[in-house]
């Protein structure tokens, strides 16, 4: 998963990149990417701490990322 480098529906030179259901999919993509990578830089600190605290957070990201990809391929489409 990865974040846009431009804000949501638009491109670079301010054309319109897609619909507003693309523009809402890229702003899911983009929180959940940071969610998991919260959870998993979170991880990394507990690992000496706690070896299963730290793999629990591990599967906690791996869930959330694993729920999000599925209701993205379930996502109604615009061009019905």
């Amino acid at each position: 998963m990865t974040a846009p480098t431009s804000p949501p529906g638009r491109s670079l030179n301010g054309d319109s990149r897609g619909s507003v259901e693309d523009a809402a999919m890229r702003s899911t993509v983009a929180a959940v990417n940071a969610a998991v990578r919260v959870l998993s830089s979170v991880a990394r600190a507990w690992e000496l701490d706690s070896p299963r605290t730290a793999a629990h957070l591990r599967r906690l990201s791996q869930e959330l990322a694993g729920i999000t990809l599925d209701a993205l391929r379930s996502w109604p489409s615009s061009k019905r």
